[in-house]
């Protein structure tokens, strides 16, 4: 397995793969926020089993350029689902001699509407949804999922100069659904989408059986989705606890 790390037009991304000059699929990972520098063993166990793995930083975040704001995040990935149209360079110049046949979006809670949102957009081989906020208006409207003002708190003094730029009144336009990356903004579209949804029932932030109502919405407009539950997984640990399920719905498609 090989990880390298590349700057593509200003992204910073950590690329995961099984070996030089390979064929396979890619999976475009949208992190939470405010997420995490790494994703290693996550990565590695996709990159094993066959899957190219990428891991960006979104525009203003981490070690990419720019200023951040929710705009920004999706600009990230929708230039990144063009990855394969173009030559990828490693940090030192050195050319990643790739081939991808089939892009995936995969993410995780913000990156898991945010996969959504703009996955109902775009021609691709499937989405991925781990722990996905469905509505961010509705948020925590009964009082038992994380505080998204909070969020915007620790994002500012728990990551201090990792968010360049992040604003009060950019976030207040996410909470609003005024940035469009709701799920549920985007329904009619994601009725025609292959759609593996991902939640722990032990999820303290964001509650798992809004998920199952989306899904539940989806199945009766006969779309191609799927769910899987895990007993036990809180909002993190999902990730690691859900890597097999994720596989095995990988595999059959």
């Amino acid at each position: 397995m090989i990880n390298r790390k590349i700057n593509f037009k200003g992204i910073l991304c950590d690329i995961y793969y099984p070996e030089e000059r390979y064929e396979g699929s890619l999976i475009i990972f949208c992190p939470g926020l405010p997420g995490s520098w790494k994703y290693e063993k996550f990565a590695n166990y996709f990159s094993s089993n066959g899957f190219i793995f990428l891991h960006p930083k979104y525009y203003g975040s981490w070690e990419s350029t720019g200023k951040f704001s929710i705009s920004e995040c999706k600009k990230t990935i929708e230039i990144l689902i063009d990855l394969d149209k173009n030559k990828i360079k490693d940090i030192y110049g050195k050319t990643i001699n790739l081939k991808i046949n089939k892009v995936y979006l995969m993410g995780h809670s913000f990156g898991g509407s945010l996969s959504l949102a703009l996955g109902a957009e775009r021609f691709l081989a499937g989405i991925i949804s781990l722990s996905p906020i469905i509505d961010f208006e509705s948020h925590n409207d009964s009082g038992n999922e994380s505080d998204l003002k909070s969020t915007f708190e620790y994002i500012c003094l728990g990551s201090p100069g990792l968010f360049r730029g992040i604003s009060k009144e950019d976030w207040n336009l996410l909470c609003k659904n005024k940035h469009n990356i709701s799920p549920s903004q985007h329904i009619e579209k994601l009725s025609s989408k292959k759609i593996l949804f991902v939640h722990g029932k032990k999820d303290l932030s964001v509650d798992y059986k809004k998920t199952i109502n989306f899904y539940n919405n989806l199945k009766n407009k006969n779309a191609s989705t799927n769910i899987y539950l895990h007993p036990s997984a809180g909002h993190s640990d999902i990730r690691e606890l859900s890597m097999h399920k994720i596989l095995e719905w990988l595999n059959s498609n």
